[in-house]
């Protein structure tokens, strides 16, 4: 493979995707991909390690480098490694699918399919068990894994030691393991073993957060497996193949004046070479000039008020002064303060004592909450290395609260002078100022006793709100005091948990189940079911008065006309939007006779569904406004739409009056039309107003985008923050039931209090959506990707599934991890979470940038690489503060606050001063140490030395506010190779010209077109009784065009319980000798269910005619139905021979290898021979049966198959045929297992013949070499 040119690259990427904005950085992105990809296919570098700081997009520059690199090479294969289970998660359930979909700007199979699809398939393994499952049981051109996988946690008792043992042996050859200690470190060393043989080599490792590796090989277990899988610890000659021919690394901060961590992280993928060696470390220059071969870091830059910003100069970082220095608010803070602090300097500088301490590991920098009953202190991020975790502060802080807090003391805890105002400080500026917060700590219990404190903050600034909003209504007033007077009497037994409280899983339709928590108002009465001791101190007047759960439940109950409050009527919409005029003029224009026979044909629906009849109407409407104005085609696709979310049933309304009614029901989104307020909370109806005027085709994704955003609209108002304002506008209507007068007036008492909050300084309701508004395809991208494949009837669900409801404060540590991903989804979003308190595990890869911009490094870390990973999660691409100072006006003046927000508050009469200052003078070294700032030279300590310290009059360092230049911004070349700009044009227009191809002839075929989102699902000529879905598709590891066909219903299921092998063997048996389709088996409960499938490569003319697609279809009939002539295999195969074949393997596939052929009187036999680690081969026979040129290869023999567990040979057989292109595995009545692939013999040209051969040889000699080291067949 060549080096790329940046206008090459753009002819195949837009980092941008087609937001203006991103232009700039987009452009800096594609250099830096470019960059990379010619650094990994220069034969004497093959690495690259991206730098570029914290937040400019290096998973989406690493996936432009993947598809560069692919687009030449289909077959590249690529292994990910992330840092954490969240960090994977959003590699590949966020940031691959949307790169794909949104910034590949060509769909020819090989990068991205016209479905907008990866051309590659991809899994995402959770631990080394899984890995194993997608080495063994397909092909995969991505496979993201994560760090933790390779700690492999087992534990030391025998029994479960040998499980481990038996489980690996079931998946590699006898003689790949041999004799294994039961011994825990001899299993691991089993595990990475089984592993580097069974894994491929990957033509590139990705490594994320590599920083994470700086440790040798021996530092942990987790290194020690690591590096034997991917062969780069070769301690035993031999036994470890090396799995990496290229290595992208990524990190922002990938050493900190420690040349030996970025030596290990080269190491481990075999590139350590490109260093120089260790004694020229010390030359920095010359250091700098080898790094400079495969690195590339830049720095992110904003351009405000035409003057280039760098990062250290839009971050505002609050070292000293008010809004750092935690103030004395009373004499009784200023003696705790004077106390603590003498003995804990008395503790440091007692004789023979040490007087140093780890940053941030003194607990009293935190709180001041812990007793002589406490356990040791628990902090998180990395240890010094022989530095105990316990804080050496524990037992006097301990002895201090016992003696205020016990028996002859005050009888209330400590107070924490910097705890409180924190606190009260982040809850003003996320509740009074409407910014969100995020509050790192380091001492783990101090994210429960935080979150408590900003909980009061939420519940005093809520019980405001609540008061306000009935002033004057003296009943409601009462009835709410005493709901808080038995909601303060409940929070004695506080709740503890940080999480903000889990949902039950929603069944069916159903809205998700919320059991009250006691931390906030919010969660105790408004979120979910009622608490136990609120009904019953209500229950002589919950009957009159409207309680949240009753509410709620009346919003999602399909026989209640709440629930058509939050839907959307088309029908008004269209008349007023589209015709200027309200709905039932637009009736008589229509011809109310007309209208009439259009709704009594309404679709019949289930009797009591309000929601589906009200669609039912709105469909038939719309479907008679489609059918007279024709010069709109989009309101025939709006039709359409509404109708596939119509339920079927059999209640048709008899009336029309009835139906009429239904059509003309106002709902909440009427209202914002009529009182102009759709600008501001729902403008993507405009959007697709604009569409439709225009005349547009292909409106699903603009009417989906509607949809969607009126999902999130009315997720918001059933368990968001808004639902409070929904309840208390319901609230003020009385206790008197509702009809349709007062429920019009629910609606209009609502939009007037959005009305009152709209330019309302503050977080509220108005807020929350105005930012949604807003930035609706901002929320789409970064937390729901994907959601535009969703169908109408999967929406809601799938959304409540990504998006449950959120408490208005949550904290997460390691306790917390199994929900970090949708509590770092739903802090993206515009409304609750409004603060998130954690410790590291929010440290680094996941985006909290959207709608945050401020951070509060309550307890600090020790090192710089801790705080700016820490820091760059609201400083990202896109990030708020980004939108905001990029959207300022010209005439406008930047203010402090435009900046994103870093603040260290210490209290300044304390130790925790000096604790400060060493970490700043630390942060502008490590800052000096990536770029080229002069007199950057100093060493850094992470620990701070009191004996020193004290007697140090220097001040706190100020931020360093320099314009920023980096020595790895790497130059490449713009001017464009005509060559491959053609050659890339040419496949494009091909591939399109292909496309269409095949969609004429399956229209011809089947009467029905391919549709580029969802298979489409015809019967076949000649096979009754059952439906087919069509897809046309990628190859897995070639790029080519794939027309796959499977029958919709599974043929058979089997019963593990009741299946022996023996039993497996004979049906396998009987589908080699009875079928020619393929069958592939889905893990069911209990067992397998049996699917049928074909697949074919397809192209343009010159490779598929009507005969293919025909041939095709005939392999799912039954065997008496097919015809059985007999003709000469000369006859049928082309023109065939070694150079020919050679030739289109190394174009399309990077062949390496050798063929030859043998040609017999009724077969011709291929010899493939592979060049890899070590030289193997495989033979494929190719014969005439029933009409179809027949391929098959042996993988191995009846001994060998007779020895496999009964789960082996599933795995070996109908699990894989779901995995790979074209091949089917299957045993022979003569018990041998092989593999075969089928095409239709009289239109049969090179290129099928070729690649189907081709695919068979080497899915063939992979399972081969998965049962047997030996190379045989």
């Amino acid at each position: 493979m060549q080096p790329i040119d940046l206008t090459t690259a753009g002819k195949l990427l837009d980092f941008s995707g087609g937001d203006r904005q991103l232009e700039t950085l987009g452009k800096l992105q594609l250099e830096g991909a470019v960059a990379l990809q010619n650094m990994l296919v220069h034969p004497e570098v093959g690495m690259g390690y991206l730098a570029d700081e914290v937040g400019m997009g290096k998973t989406y520059i690493t996936l432009g480098v993947v598809a560069l690199m692919r687009y030449f090479n289909p077959g590249y294969r690529v292994l990910y490694i992330c840092p954490s289970r969240n960090v994977q998660d959003k590699w590949y359930g966020r940031e691959h699918p949307n790169f794909i979909k949104n910034n590949v700007k060509t769909h020819n199979f090989r990068i991205r399919t016209p479905q907008g699809e990866a051309g590659t398939p991809s899994i995402s393994c959770a631990n080394v068990d899984e890995l194993i499952h997608a080495a063994t049981t397909g092909y995969y051109g991505d496979i993201f894994v994560r760090m933790s996988s390779f700690s492999i946690a087992m534990g030391d008792d025998e029994d479960g030691l040998k499980r481990h043992l038996d489980e690996l042996r079931e998946h590699v050859p006898d003689t790949v393991l041999g004799h294994v200690r039961r011994k825990k470190e001899c299993i691991k060393k089993a595990y990475a073993r089984a592993l580097n043989y069974l894994l491929p080599t990957f033509d590139l490792v990705v490594i994320d957060e590599a920083h994470n590796l700086k440790h040798s090989f021996e530092s942990s277990a987790r290194n020690q497996v690591l590096s034997r899988i991917l062969g780069s610890n070769q301690e035993e000659s031999g036994t470890y193949r090396k799995r990496v021919k290229a290595a992208l690394l990524l990190s922002a901060t990938p050493f900190d004046l420690n040349p030996t961590h970025l030596f290990n992280q080269l190491n481990l993928v075999g590139k350590a070479e490109l260093l120089p060696d260790e004694e020229l470390w010390q030359d920095t220059a010359h250091l700098k000039d080898a790094m400079a071969h495969f690195m590339v870091r830049r720095l992110n830059e904003l351009v405000i008020h035409e003057q280039r910003h760098t990062r250290n100069m839009y971050r505002r970082e609050w070292r000293k002064g008010e809004r750092a220095e935690i103030d004395f608010e009373s004499d009784e803070h200023k003696l705790i303060t004077a106390l603590v602090q003498k003995h804990i300097g008395d503790l440091l500088n007692k004789e023979g004592g040490n007087p140093s301490f780890q940053m941030g590991l003194l607990a009293s920098f935190e709180s001041y909450a812990q007793t002589t009953r406490s356990g040791p202190v628990e902090f998180d991020g990395e240890k010094i290395p022989g530095n105990h975790s316990d804080a050496r502060d524990r037992h006097l802080i301990a002895a201090i609260r016992d003696s205020y807090v016990g028996e002859e003391g005050f009888g209330q805890s400590l107070p924490h002078p910097k705890m409180d105002q924190v606190s009260r400080q982040a809850a003003g500026l996320a509740l009074s100022q409407g910014r969100k917060q995020l509050i790192f700590v380091r001492r783990v219990k101090s994210v429960t006793e935080l979150k408590q404190k900003l909980d009061d903050e939420y519940d005093a600034w809520m019980r405001q709100h609540i008061a306000n909003a009935l002033a004057g209504l003296t009943d409601q007033l009462r009835f709410m005091a005493r709901v808080w007077e038995v909601y303060y009497e409940a929070r004695k037994r506080r709740d503890e948990d940080i999480s903000g409280g889990e949902a039950s899983a929603a069944d069916g339709e159903e809205e998700e189940r919320l059991p009250p928590k006691n931390d906030t108002i919010f969660n105790w009465f408004f979120r979910g079911e009622m608490a136990k001791e609120l009904s019953q101190s209500l229950s002589d007047q919950s009957s009159r008065w409207p309680t949240p759960e009753a509410v709620k439940k009346s919003l999602i109950s399909k026989n209640n006309a709440n629930i058509l409050l939050f839907e959307f009527n088309w029908a008004t919409w269209v008349a007023e939007t589209l015709f200027g005029m309200n709905l039932v003029a637009l009736i008589d224009q229509l011809g109310e006779q007309h209208v009439d026979q259009a709704l009594a044909a309404v679709a019949a629906v289930p009797e009591g569904d309000d929601l589906s009849q009200f669609l039912a109407v709105q469909q038939a409407f719309l479907q008679e406004v489609a059918r007279q104005y024709t010069k709109m085609p989009g309101l025939a696709e709006l039709s359409a739409y509404l109708q596939r979310l119509v339920r079927a049933g059999g209640y048709r309304p008899e009336g029309i009056g009835e139906l009429r009614q239904k059509l003309l029901s106002p709902t909440f989104f009427t209202h914002l039309q009529k009182n102009n307020q759709t600008r501001y909370f729902f403008s993507s109806s405009g959007d697709l107003a604009e569409a439709l005027k225009g005349g547009k085709k292909d409106l699903y994704e603009h009417i989906h985008r509607v949809e969607i955003h009126r999902q999130l609209v009315a997720q918001s108002f059933r368990s968001g923050h808004s639902f409070i304002d929904l309840y208390l506008a319901r609230l003020r209507l009385g206790k008197a039931e509702l009809n349709e007068s007062r429920r019009q007036e629910w609606l209009r008492t609502l939009c007037r209090m959005l009305d009152d909050q709209l330019f309302q300084v503050g977080f509220n309701s108005a807020r929350e959506l105005v930012l949604l508004n807003d930035n609706l395809n901002l929320v789409i991208k970064n937390n729901l990707p994907g959601v535009y494949s969703k169908t109408q009837d999967e929406l809601r669900l799938w959304l409540n599934y990504q998006l449950p409801s959120s408490a208005p404060i949550i904290g997460a540590n390691g306790e917390t991890s199994a929900n970090r991903s949708v509590q770092a989804r739903k802090f993206r979003m515009p409304g609750y979470p409004l603060l998130l308190v954690s410790t590291d595990v929010f440290q680094e890869g996941e985006d909290l940038h959207t709608f945050c911009d401020s951070v509060i490094h309550y307890g600090l870390s020790s090192s710089p690489i801790s705080i700016e990973q820490k820091t760059g999660r609201v400083d990202r691409v896109g990030a708020l503060a980004h939108r905001r100072l990029l959207g300022l006006n010209q005439g406008l003046a930047v203010g402090e606050n435009d900046f994103i927000q870093v603040s260290f508050p210490f209290v300044k009469q304390s130790i925790e001063a000096i604790q400060v200052r060493a970490l700043c003078e630390n942060l502008n070294v490590f800052m000096g140490s990536l770029h080229d700032i002069a007199g950057s030279g100093k060493s850094m300590d992470e620990f701070v030395d009191t004996s020193k310290e004290l007697s140090n009059r220097n001040e706190i360092p100020d931020q360093l506010l320099e314009l920023l230049e980096s020595p790895y911004a790497r130059p490449v070349t713009i001017k464009a190779n005509q060559r491959l700009v053609k050659r890339i044009e040419k496949d494009t227009n091909q591939r399109a010209e292909a496309v269409r191809h095949i969609e004429a002839i399956i229209e011809s075929a089947v009467g029905a077109r391919l549709d580029s989102r969802v298979p489409v699902s015809v019967n076949i000529p000649g096979i009754e009784h059952q439906r087919f879905n069509i897809r046309l598709d990628a190859a897995r590891s070639s790029g080519e065009m794939m027309l796959r066909v499977t029958a919709v219903d599974a043929v058979e299921l089997i019963n593990l319980a009741e299946s022996t092998t023996p039993s497996i063997l004979e049906r396998l048996a009987t589908l080699y000798r009875d079928t020619l389709y393929r069958t592939y088996a889905i893990r069911v409960k209990g067992g397998f269910e049996l699917f049928r499938d074909a697949e074919m490569l397809v192209g343009g003319s010159n490779i598929t005619c009507e005969d293919d697609i025909a041939g095709l279809f005939r392999r799912f009939r039954h065997p008496e139905e097919r015809r059985q002539e007999r003709v000469p295999l000369n006859e049928l195969l082309p023109a065939i021979n070694e150079t020919q074949v050679n030739a289109y393997l190394s174009e399309h596939f990077h062949w390496a290898g050798d063929l030859s052929i043998k040609r017999r009187v009724k077969s011709l036999d291929l010899i493939f021979k592979f060049d890899e680690d070590r030289r193997r081969k495989h033979r494929i026979r190719v014969s005439y049966w029933a009409g179809y040129c027949y391929f098959e290869a042996m993988v191995a023999g009846s001994d060998a198959v007779k020895h496999l567990s009964r789960d082996k040979l599933l795995r070996c057989t109908l699990l894989r045929n779901r995995n790979v292109d074209l091949v089917g595995f299957l045993v022979r009545p003569d018990g041998c297992l092989v593999a075969r692939a089928f095409h239709p013999a009289h239109s049969l040209g090179s290129e099928e013949f070729i690649f189907t051969a081709f695919v068979l040889a080497i899915e063939a000699d992979r399972m081969e070499y998965l049962i047997s080291f030996d190379d045989k067949y």
